[in-house]
């Protein structure tokens, strides 16, 4: 939403599960945003990923396992054209040492406790996830709190 705030020219889709379409279009109107944000319902594992010269996966890792993290991104790759990006931005610490451990902790227990195979990972690890599914450039950066993005570029 902030990107489309501050970026008057820029158009987005939003791509979801269908039951998500009424939030996110109600929330997409109380901005105005109505006119360059549009939803398209889906799943990203059993459905194509919308073509995009930028794809993001917000808040969406944490709760799947290292596999299903994985073909997401190769799912990413095939949907991006040359010189896209892919964005993966969620509550990653730099370092399985560093940050803080105990937000982490609760974190990750949190996630187990609520999906069958998601877990925290790292910043390094998904910048290397990235890198071997063949992004380059890729780029760590904290946001806010316990959230981080990743980001690489497809070449």
């Amino acid at each position: 939403m902030r990107v489309a705030l501050t970026h008057s020219h820029l158009h987005g889709t939003g791509f979801d599960l269908p039951a998500v379409e009424p939030i996110f279009t109600d929330y997409v109107k109380s901005f105005g945003l109505d006119d360059r944000l549009d939803f398209l319902a889906g799943d990203f594992f059993t459905d194509d990923l919308p073509r995009a010269d930028v794809l993001s996966f917000g808040h969406v890792f944490h709760g799947q396992s290292y596999a299903k993290r994985c073909e997401l991104v190769s799912r990413a790759r095939e949907a991006l054209p040359d010189g896209g990006a892919l964005i993966v931005y969620d509550a990653m610490p730099a370092s399985k040492r560093s940050g803080n451990r105990f937000h982490s902790l609760l974190s990750s227990l949190n996630i187990m406790l609520e999906t069958r195979d998601g877990y925290e990972a790292t910043t390094t690890d998904c910048a290397a996830m990235l890198r071997g599914r063949g992004f380059r450039d890729v780029t760590v950066r904290h946001l806010i709190g316990p959230t981080s993005m990743v980001y690489g570029f497809k070449h």
